[in-house]
C-alpha cells in the first residue's frame, strides 16, 4: 500500500501488516467502506464484505462487469472494524 492511502485509513498495525502479508490494496480497503455490507460480529465489532448487492451497487459506479474484472480476487476480502471505524484486521475468506 502506498504511504499516502495508508496514512488516510484508521488502520492498527495489525492490520497494516495483514493488508501487506495479504497483498490487499488501500483501493479495496476503500471500497469496503463505501460498497460493503455490514454485519455485527463477536465482540461488538463489525464485518464490512462484499456480498452480491455491494458487488451490483460496485459494478454500477465502476462501469460494469469490465469496470471490476481488476480488482475480482480481492471479493473475498472482509474487513473486521472496531469502535470509531477502526480497521482490526483484514482476512481473506
Amino acid at each position: 500500500m502506498s504511504p499516502e492511502m495508508v496514512e488516510n485509513l484508521n488502520l492498527t498495525n495489525h492490520a497494516r501488516s495483514r493488508a501487506q502479508a495479504r497483498s490487499i490494496p488501500a483501493l479495496i480497503i476503500e471500497f469496503l467502506f463505501t460498497f460493503g455490507a455490514r454485519k455485527p460480529a463477536p465482540g461488538g465489532v463489525e464485518k464490512l464484505f462484499f456480498d452480491k448487492s455491494s458487488i451490483r451497487e460496485m459494478r454500477k459506479v465502476l462501469g460494469g462487469k469490465r469496470g471490476t474484472r481488476a480488482i475480482e480476487r480481492w471479493f473475498n476480502t472482509c474487513a473486521i472494524v472496531g469502535p470509531n471505524s477502526k480497521i482490526i484486521t483484514l482476512i481473506r475468506e
